[in-house]
């Protein structure tokens, strides 16, 4: 028995649907992002702020051109890009980009770019001395390091947990 033609419709509908978020995807995992990712995650760390800044700005502008502002990299380039922020001292920058972050990343159940994204809060506060937002950011990130296994960010938390325990609490603790 062949489909009533509404039915039809609406499956073809969700083929379409299906075959174009596929395309998503693949674009969004495109090797020359991932090498361009790469280029600003070690500007980032290579102190090179304001190259990274820029590379940042061209990268979520590519994404944002190819109707990509859902790809998960995209979280990733602004996690880069706030670090680069630190790196000028311009914190409040940073921060303005961390707390959307952080919310969107928990909306998204993206575990990592979250708990990441709260232990640079966590740093960010602690150098401009707001040790209670500091504290608390430290925390959100230890709940969802514990409650989601994050293994590999533990010794990240732990290293930011004992610079706050060093200014902040006590010392023999850090």
């Amino acid at each position: 028995m062949e489909p009533k033609p509404p039915l039809r419709k609406w499956l073809l509908l969700l083929s379409l649907l299906l075959q174009s978020l596929q395309g998503i995807s693949q674009v969004c995992d495109a090797p020359e992002l991932r090498l361009r990712y790469a280029a600003l995650y070690k500007s980032v760390d290579a102190y090179k702020p304001n190259y990274a800044l820029s590379l940042a700005d061209s990268l979520l502008e590519q994404l944002n051109d190819l109707s990509l502002a859902d790809c998960p990299l995209q979280g990733w380039i602004r996690f880069e890009k706030g670090e680069a922020f630190e790196h000028l001292w311009q914190y409040e920058d940073a921060l303005q980009i961390y707390y959307p972050l952080v919310q969107e990343a928990l909306a998204a159940k993206r575990w990592k770019l979250a708990a990441q994204t709260y232990i640079s809060m966590a740093r960010t506060h602690e150098t401009i001395e707001r040790s209670d937002d500091c504290r608390r950011s430290l925390q959100a990130a230890w709940e969802l390091i514990n409650q989601h296994k994050l293994d590999t960010v533990f010794a990240r938390y732990a290293v930011r947990n004992a610079s706050y325990h060093r200014w902040y609490a006590d010392r023999d603790s850090a």
